[in-house]
């Protein structure tokens, strides 16, 4: 019983033992026991039915690697369906380290800035150091106009005629002041040298996967994205040179350290070599 409910039985005995002891007094303390009583066992049945949430916070460009991993925690790790609920949250890694310095109620967190789960620690939110996972690759993802029209093209050599072409052509990336993936488009495209021509150009997602989804829509000729979403959406890619832009060294660090259950997830997140063989299907790199 929650402690509601005990406060609750408390006050009503007291009420009762406090009133005159005559038959129709007793009546109506019955009348009114049964009746909050029923009250304190819908209350107690609906605290002990609700499930215990394991809630993450992931980079969206995690939203296919991620799934494909909990989804085996479920259905073979504990394929005894005694696996809390678990919830999960994408978005730009940026926003979703705001959000927990601001108090958001998130158990883990997967980033694909190594930095943000640093400064968690250094911030006391966690006391933890965090494990990284992997190394993000960036590619430039095109539709299929592009991919006919310049076959064979090298990311550079796309992105150079992107940028002196005089058609209607838009190039979309992640928003770099909070996406790690926009923050290394960024850098590639400075330097190549092809910023202020291209940046007239330019459509920014509010986090890499809406960035890939303007190319798979079609709102825009071509995206630079991470390879795990170009695998996923299986949307013709080439791959960007690492040397144009900084790592991209994704860290997950566990938030709550006090319950069993979230400790068993990052554990297996973090040691088990099936959780591993995921990450490099889908193009992260383990050094």
């Amino acid at each position: 019983m929650s402690c509601q409910a005990k406060r609750c039985c408390v006050f009503l005995l007291i009420a009762i033992r406090s009133r005159a002891v005559s038959v129709t007094t007793w009546r109506v303390s019955g009348v009114s026991l049964f009746v909050v009583l029923l009250a304190l066992v819908s209350l107690t049945t609906r605290v002990s039915a609700a499930e215990p949430t394991i809630r993450i916070a992931a980079a969206s460009s995690l939203q296919f690697a991620l799934g494909e991993v909990i989804d085996t925690y479920r259905t073979v790790v504990h394929a005894d369906n005694t696996v809390p609920k678990i919830q999960m949250v994408y978005g730009s890694s940026g926003n979703l380290y705001r959000q927990i310095v601001q108090g958001a109620p998130f158990d883990l967190f997967l980033s694909a800035d190594d930095t943000l789960v640093d400064k968690l620690q250094q911030q006391g939110v966690t006391q933890q150091e965090g494990v990284e996972f992997g190394q993000g690759q960036l590619v430039i993802a095109m539709g299929k106009q592009v991919a006919e029209r310049w076959p064979d093209q090298s990311a550079d050599s796309l992105l150079t005629a992107l940028a002196t072409g005089n058609g209607n052509s838009r190039l979309a990336i992640a928003n770099p002041t909070h996406a790690p993936y926009g923050k290394a488009a960024k850098q590639f495209i400075e330097s190549l040298g092809l910023w202020s021509q291209l940046k007239p150009k330019l459509v920014y997602g509010e986090k890499v996967s809406q960035a890939a989804q303007f190319v798979t829509s079609g709102a825009v000729d071509v995206a630079v994205i991470s390879l795990s979403l170009a695998l996923s959406i299986e949307v013709d890619h080439l791959p960007v040179d690492p040397r144009y832009h900084q790592p991209i060294v994704h860290k997950m660090i566990v938030l709550t350290e006090d319950e069993d259950s979230i400790s068993r997830l990052y554990h297996y997140l973090t040691h088990d070599a099936g959780v591993a063989a995921v990450f490099k299907k889908y193009g992260y790199i383990r050094e």
